[in-house]
């Protein structure tokens, strides 16, 4: 009896080292910023390479002992927390993206001028390229639009509102997918512990405003729906993603369609969808959507937070070649593998697409890292240190 109470007291405890070492790397993620772009990098290879580890777990659906009382408490107490984290900082001004989708807002609604085309986000850029207008809204317009609704009646407020209910909603389906993924009850709550404990991503909601929850929930969606094997609904949820933030969503497509039966039907959903929200504002001024969103990625310089910031360019080009390469010879894999019947690998297969694109890219800013979140989240949630088991072996060798 007492070696059984024992034996759990360990492994609760190797729980919480796990959840404490993880959540460390992730506040790392968030640490390493300006000028520290190499070291964040290296940080989201340690995390891939503990995402390979913890693999294992999910192809096999092992189980994993953890003490649920304990995974609840730790739940309510990161509840509170971030909750109380959203009060503190609910009347702070958001950094650029945050007041961004409030100028375009309020340039929509109340002006009915088009944000697109009017100078919601002032940039330095702007005076070197003269003839792009790139002062307009960075952003797709389902983000403006599903911020619409709070910040005219909150103003300020409405976007860390709607991030916190965004949020509360993508733990829910996290929940669900990890349900569906692995055979032990409690894991899935594990990786709501995991994904409440990134510091990164609370920071950013509640307390600079991004809006990187929006395309990240809708993808969350799509992919509970395909994996309950409804396609449909899948491509409209992606197709959602996409016309928020139009990148993480794009990746996430070219991950999945490989393991769609009706590639075309779904295909057609998610751009229709995508060009439902798109297609008015590119009537209304398709040169300035186009400047705004696109061609702004072109005129923005490398900053400190990119990877390979400071080294010589012909020895970044070198390097960003090879990663490039390396991204295509995995997509090459994706497409040739049986991946239709390997449906709980595409967490594992998003994240690596997400990391080396975190590589290459000329700016890595802490918003981008939110995409990875619940991603590394539930694929890390089986992950475990077994700190005790290791110190038993080293005391048997010696």
């Amino acid at each position: 009896m007492l070696r059984a109470k024992n034996r759990n007291l360990l492994k609760s405890a190797d729980f919480l080292i796990s959840v404490a070492f993880l959540a460390s790397l992730f506040y790392l993620v968030h640490y390493f910023d300006w000028g520290a772009g190499t070291k964040r990098g290296l940080v989201l290879l340690i995390l891939l390479g503990l995402s390979y580890l913890a693999s294992k777990y999910l192809s096999s659906n092992g189980e994993v002992g953890v003490n649920k009382k304990l995974v609840f408490l730790l739940i309510g107490v990161f509840l509170i927390f971030n909750t109380f984290y959203l009060i503190k900082n609910i009347n702070s001004m958001p950094i650029d993206i945050g007041t961004t989708t409030i100028n375009a807002v309020n340039v929509l609604w109340k002006s009915g001028l088009n944000p697109y085309a009017s100078p919601v986000d002032p940039l330095p850029e702007s005076s070197l390229y003269p003839d792009f207008f790139l002062e307009g809204y960075k952003y797709f317009p389902a983000t403006l639009i599903i911020y619409s609704p709070l910040v005219l009646i909150f103003g300020t407020k409405g976007i860390y509102l709607t991030n916190f209910i965004f949020y509360l909603l993508s733990l829910f389906l996290i929940l669900k997918i990890g349900r569906v993924i692995y055979k032990d009850l409690v894991i899935p709550y594990v990786a709501i512990i995991l994904f409440l404990s990134f510091y990164l991503v609370t920071s950013q909601l509640f307390k600079y405003g991004v809006n990187d929850i929006l395309p990240i929930f809708f993808i969350l969606v799509s992919y509970y729906f395909f994996l309950k094997e409804k396609e449909k609904w899948s491509g409209l949820f992606l197709g959602l993603s996409i016309a928020t933030v139009w990148l993480p969503g794009t990746l996430f497509l070219i991950i999945l369609m490989p393991a769609i039966k009706n590639r075309v039907r779904f295909l057609s959903i998610t751009l229709g969808v995508v060009a439902l929200f798109l297609i008015p504002f590119l009537l209304w001024n398709y040169q300035s959507f186009i400047d705004s969103d696109f061609i702004i990625l072109l005129c923005r310089g490398e900053d400190s937070t990119s990877f390979l910031y400071g080294l010589p360019k012909i020895i970044s080009a070198v390097i960003k070649g090879f990663i490039f390469l390396a991204f295509l010879f995995f997509l090459k894999k994706i497409f040739e593998s049986p991946i239709c019947q390997d449906k709980k690998g595409i967490v594992f297969r998003y994240i690596i697409a997400l990391v080396l694109m975190s590589l290459i890219i000329k700016w890595g800013h802490r918003n981008y890292q939110i995409w990875a979140a619940p991603f590394f989240a539930i694929q890390l949630a089986s992950f475990r240190l077994e700190v005790f088991k290791l110190l038993k072996e080293l005391v048997r060798i010696k």
